[in-house]
């Protein structure tokens, strides 16, 4: 279903843009703060900063990935089609599915209730939730 496709394409975007927005315009303020909680030593802080924004980063992309391979397995069958039964198989694709799509609409729950809706992201996590929700509901 091109549902999943969706979905995984909009976690690749939202690490993708995370990560360059975050270097290009909000890490670079927010290291430069003078009152910077300080963890062992300053250039240690800003690196555990860094380092944290980028692995956010990075899980999102992660989970776009695990949905790229579940849509390309169930329209290929040489990817996930093995010797598991077809049922158990079903069962644990459409919960990890299932899970990812409640990470996009729990990610939105959290941006409203820090940023509002100033945030410009909470869309597409809403919709990459919605997707793999809807999209999860083939197996």
């Amino acid at each position: 279903m091109v549902y999943l496709a969706v979905s995984s394409g909009l976690l690749f975007f939202c690490g993708a843009a995370h990560s360059f927005l975050g270097e290009k315009g909000i890490l670079p303020r927010l290291l430069s703060l003078p009152d910077l909680p300080i963890v062992i030593n300053k250039e240690f802080s800003r690196a555990l900063f860094r380092l944290a924004w980028h692995a956010t980063s990075m899980a999102w992309v992660t989970l776009g990935g695990i949905l790229l391979i579940v849509h390309m397995g169930t329209n290929q069958n040489h990817l996930l089609h093995d010797k598991v039964e077809d049922a158990n198989k079903s069962r644990i694709i459409k919960r990890t599915v299932q899970l990812i799509g409640v990470f996009g609409i729990a990610t939105t729950v959290a941006i409203f209730a820090t940023t509002g809706r100033r945030h410009i992201a909470w869309p597409l996590f809403l919709a990459s939730g919605i997707f793999a929700l809807y999209g999860g509901k083939q197996f």
